[in-house]
């Protein structure tokens, strides 16, 4: 099965047309607001990866990942 990771990236062209979308039918209902990007008729990038990556729901997360980055960046 496939997990999802939810790594979002927008230039800042694209947040300010996001700004100015209005919440769709499937946004309300999901809660998602990735939706509301498609379902105005833009493209979303998806990338399969062949590793697991940590999950950041916390600040003590954030550190984690950074020493994760370094570690695995920096040799």
């Amino acid at each position: 099965f496939l997990k999802h990771y939810g790594i979002y990236g927008y230039s800042p062209q694209a947040l300010e047309k996001f700004v100015e979308l209005k919440p769709g039918k499937l946004e309300m209902i999901e809660k998602l607001e990735q939706l509301r990007w498609l379902e105005n008729g833009n493209d979303i990038f998806v990338q399969k990866v062949d590793f697991d990556l940590i999950s950041i729901d916390t600040r003590e997360d954030i550190e984690t990942f950074e020493n994760y980055i370094k570690k695995t960046l920096c040799n």
